[in-house]
């Protein structure tokens, strides 16, 4: 669903996904700086767990963390929510901005 809002947004709206062990039918992940349509349409854009502490996902303002427009959606386990947005909450994003869904 979100791959379908982003193509409508024309790049205004930038989905990051991170899969732990992707798998080969999931493809390559998107690249960044590329094409907005290719990189949002991608299954997924980070190998591995997510890690909001990683210096070079920081650094590479991948996170828009200055911009207060942006939201951060996320869905997992519960432990896996709870430290992601202890996390945001400590890059200092307001609780306002992080929503979440489990499963």
């Amino acid at each position: 669903r979100l791959r379908d809002i982003t193509s409508v947004k024309n790049g205004d709206l930038k989905r990051r996904v991170w899969y732990t062990a992707p798998r080969e039918e999931d493809g390559a992940p998107g690249i960044e700086g590329g094409n907005t349509e290719s990189f949002n349409s991608a299954n997924y854009h980070f190998k591995g767990r997510m890690d909001l502490n990683n210096e070079e996902i920081l650094s590479s303002n991948v996170l828009h963390l200055d911009n207060p427009n942006t939201h951060y959606f996320m869905c997992g386990p519960e432990g896996f929510m709870d430290d992601q947005k202890a996390a945001l909450v400590k890059l200092g994003v307001s609780e306002d901005r992080i929503h979440s869904e489990g499963f």
